[in-house]
């Protein structure tokens, strides 16, 4: 399903993730963070800006804690090996452990020179992200909402 209609922060969140390794998007429930991600992966799949571009929701897709780990290790092995991936993580507080897997994509990030890989992360409790981005990236990461 095609979304026409963009909200504004739609346009900062295509912007940072232009430019940032890691975008967080932020708001209130039913606000339009998913419709944004779909958008995202309708733009960036068509303008091939990444070899891959890859929505996944967190809470629907995955069914058990290993292939939500596994998942995880996937995204780490696309950064430490600088592959040209863009990663749409929809409701990422459902990740296994979310504080601890921000946390190692924030490591893999730091460890290695990767230009390439692009991760946005979104999730309906946005206090919490917004709290786990900030420990893992100490600001470094973008936050849009």
């Amino acid at each position: 399903m095609k979304y026409a209609f963009k909200r504004k922060f739609y346009y900062d969140v295509e912007h940072a993730v232009r430019e940032n390794s890691v975008t967080f998007i932020l708001g209130a429930r039913r606000c339009g963070k998913t419709v944004c991600m779909k958008q995202l992966y309708d733009q960036f799949s068509s303008e091939r800006d990444f070899d891959k571009v890859l929505y996944t929701d967190i809470k629907k897709d995955y069914n058990d804690k290993y292939e939500k780990i596994s998942f995880i290790n996937q995204v780490i092995a696309s950064i430490n090996n600088d592959e040209s991936i863009l990663y749409l993580i929809d409701e990422a507080t459902y990740l296994q452990f979310p504080d601890k897997e921000i946390m190692k994509i924030q490591d893999a990030f730091t460890s290695g020179h990767n230009h390439a890989t692009r991760v946005v992360l979104a999730g309906s409790q946005s206090k919490a992200l917004e709290y786990w981005g900030h420990l893992a990236f100490a600001g470094d990461a973008v936050c849009a909402s």
